[in-house]
């Protein structure tokens, strides 16, 4: 094998590392934005559960509170009964006993729904907290993960550019220069395998005669679709 195409081989290895390793650091906002977005999920319902709980408890007092009053106004209209002088107010009175009596039933009736309501929701506050608790563990251990994963990409690509440069010194500069050019227009792949007259960079086939010369001969040749360097390898 012609001993540039083989240096260019070994820095294409070099410069897809690097370029893996960047796409990937590259996608960790993105990992982080969704499960951010599973916590935000969980603590918007556990927001919205403790609302709801707190107004039901807040009406159940108020319905409390009214509550007393009517039983407390029953009982003083009942007091007054001996008070009448009359049949028809005595009969008057006992119907505003009666009303005032379906008044305090109806508010029972509220306050006992209430406390159904609240007592049912009470059962369910536990798996709402311990889903917003298991949401910010899994956070932060995605967190750290994520962290610990960035750390180690950055320090891999710190080397392999420390080991690119040492590489890029056996390439002659008009190869090299050349080599950078078609990385820029072709995503990063300027040197690339060929086999059974198929260009893996890109996947089309290549006339019998070149592919012949790549096989057998020392020079550089160049996949006539998409222009990339080409190598075989038995």
């Amino acid at each position: 094998m012609n001993e540039q195409l083989f240096h260019l081989i070994s820095l294409q290895s070099i410069d897809s590392r690097i370029l893996a390793n960047k796409r990937e650091l590259d996608k960790i906002p993105e990992r982080l934005a969704a499960a951010e977005k599973v916590l935000d999920s969980a603590r918007a319902k556990e927001a919205e559960f403790k609302e709801k709980l707190e107004s039901l408890i807040k009406r159940r007092r108020g319905k409390e509170a009214d509550l007393e009053d009517r039983l407390a106004r029953v009982k003083t209209l009942k007091d007054r009964v001996s008070e009448v002088k009359s049949n028809v107010e005595y009969q008057a009175r006992l119907k505003e006993i009666n009303a005032a009596e379906a008044a305090t039933r109806s508010l029972e009736d509220e306050v006992l729904a209430l406390m159904e309501s609240i007592e049912a929701m009470s059962a369910d506050r536990e798996e709402v907290e311990q889903a917003f608790q298991e949401a910010s563990r899994q956070m932060e251990e995605i967190k750290a993960g994520v962290e610990e994963r960035a750390a180690f990409l950055e320090q891999e690509i710190k080397e392999l550019k420390s080991d690119r440069e040492a590489r890029r010194g056996n390439i002659d500069e008009e190869l090299y220069l050349e080599y950078e050019n078609i990385m820029e227009k072709e995503n990063g792949l300027a040197v690339v395998l060929v086999k059974d007259r198929i260009c893996h960079g890109c996947n089309m086939s290549i006339p019998p005669q070149l592919y012949n010369e790549v096989r057998s001969t020392d020079r550089i040749y160049t996949c006539p679709e998409c222009f990339r360097m080409l190598y075989y390898k038995e």
